[in-house]
């Protein structure tokens, strides 16, 4: 029998298929699927992953600018409120030494008067009390003039060029009173004089729409030889009018305030008022204070203190109730901290997050 030659052909198609796939070498890393976990990353995720590691440094930067500026305004205000409590503490100072020297002079004065007579022969003490309720009438309804100052010393002048003048019958009695009970050097916080008296009363006047006095008590503090202080609680009540936004509540004429403004507008404001009177000898006002709170006028309008505060920002209102813008901040270099409601009753604004406080 015989045996067929081995099949060339099939050895020719192996050893053909060994050359078409040649071993692949061993991998570094041990195996395919090792090398493929451990490729470099595509461009693009890279990019990604970079983008992403520069907005989280971004963030937080911002988030230490903004603290740093946190931290910064909550230093300012700590010293702001330490330099208004000093203010505070050296008033109730000079205020505690003022009470003392009244005492000691009520003290002194009460020794001489049982050694001496109450008065001097065809000397009456004055009524104090019913001067500070003349006071009041005088000006129960302000001070009607449609002139400005001064008008003290009166010129002479007849009643028909007084009426061509502006100045109506009201308003020269009132001039007269002052004349005769007001003395020409009163003193008014940092204001002196008849005429500055009077041209704060002008513009309680016509910086609102109307006015009207109430008095609600009258109490004798002193009353010894050549000294009487009286206290007069009254509610001072005005309208609201557009020269009010004009000549006292500025903030009132921006844009953001305009609903602020049209809650205020044509409203009757009832504002708590002090005046404290200081007579000399002859029953004449040598020293006057006046105490306004706006604050407590302006709450049941606007509901919050926090719009109480917006309302009240920049106004022209002195901390002696003086009127104007060029007394309202006269010789202060900064605004009174304790006039700034916004810096009690506002949070900060521009406070640190909540998922920054770790930065």
């Amino acid at each position: 029998m015989v045996t067929p030659p081995p099949c060339q052909h099939s050895e020719k198609g192996n050893d053909e298929s060994n050359r078409q796939l040649p071993p692949m070498p061993p991998s570094r890393h041990g195996s395919p699927l090792t090398a493929l976990l451990t490729a470099p990353l595509a461009p693009a995720t890279t990019a990604a992953a970079s983008s992403a590691s520069m907005e989280e440094r971004r963030r937080r930067a911002q988030a230490r600018t903004r603290q740093l500026r946190y931290r910064e305004k909550q230093h300012q205000y700590e010293e702001e409120l330490k330099a208004s409590v000093a203010t505070i503490r050296c008033e109730v100072h000079h205020a505690q030494l003022k009470l003392q020297s009244i005492e000691e002079q009520h003290g002194s004065f009460s020794h001489c008067a049982a050694q001496l007579p109450s008065s001097a022969p065809g000397f009456m003490t004055p009524d104090f009390l019913q001067i500070a309720r003349n006071f009041v009438h005088c000006f129960r309804s302000g001070f009607q003039t449609a002139t400005h100052g001064p008008w003290l010393p009166p010129a002479a002048e007849s009643s028909s060029t007084a009426a061509a003048s502006g100045r109506s019958q009201a308003g020269q009695e009132q001039i007269r009173f002052v004349q005769q009970r007001v003395h020409p050097d009163v003193l008014h916080g940092d204001l002196r004089g008849q005429n500055a008296f009077l041209e704060q009363w002008r513009r309680y006047t016509t910086f609102f729409g109307s006015l009207a006095l109430h008095a609600r008590g009258f109490e004798l503090l002193v009353q010894v030889e050549g000294l009487a202080v009286c206290r007069v609680q009254l509610t001072l009540s005005v309208e609201v009018a557009a020269c009010t936004f004009q000549h006292v509540l500025p903030r009132m004429l921006l844009p953001e305030s305009s609903v602020l403004a049209a809650r205020l507008l044509s409203k009757q404001l009832q504002v708590p008022m002090t005046l404290t009177l200081e007579f000399d000898e002859h029953g004449r006002v040598c020293r006057y204070e006046r105490l306004v709170n706006f604050v407590a006028a302006l709450q049941p309008l606007l509901s919050s203190y926090e719009d109480v505060a917006a309302a009240l920002q920049g106004a022209h209102i002195s901390a002696d109730g003086q009127l104007g813008q060029d007394v309202a901040h006269r010789g202060e270099t900064r605004r009174d901290a304790r006039l700034d409601l916004a810096f009690l009753l506002s949070p900060e604004v521009d406070g640190p997050d909540e998922d920054d406080t770790s930065v």
